[in-house]
């Protein structure tokens, strides 16, 4: 879920304003693009999927809330944002608040879609034919 959402707001958020050529647009289209495409199919082909339950969705939110305190404490520290729609300095708290919650509900949202459709191709799998 997370590499899929950092393809996702890539794609659609920062992708816009960045213009790669040549060895850089090798790596970005291999970081940005082929890496989250290939963990979805590898997820869905050969991950085991039976252990998956809505219970885990609290600890997996922990990581972008975890790293969204980390932008927001050393961008205050230093200045330096590693993205436009966090940057406090401009936005302002509440703005850059805003958009973490958005990002966090995008992440419960794809987390618990990937739990549910984990159950349901784990119950077919285990299904008598």
């Amino acid at each position: 879920v997370y590499i899929l959402i950092v393809g996702l707001v890539y794609h659609f958020v920062l992708s816009p304003q960045y213009n790669p050529q040549g060895w850089s647009l090798l790596t970005d289209t291999l970081l940005h693009y082929v890496a989250p495409a290939w963990f979805v199919v590898d997820w869905f082909a050969a991950t085991d999927k039976r252990g998956l339950h809505f219970g885990m969705l609290p600890a997996w939110l922990a990581v972008p809330l975890a790293y969204g305190a980390y932008v927001l404490l050393r961008g205050a520290m230093t200045g330096e944002y590693p993205y436009f729609f966090l940057e406090a300095d401009e936005l302002g708290y509440f703005i850059v608040g805003r958009n973490l919650l958005g990002l966090l509900a995008i992440f419960a949202l794809f987390g618990a879609s990937f739990i549910a459709l984990a159950r349901i191709l784990s119950s077919e799998e285990t299904a008598p034919a």
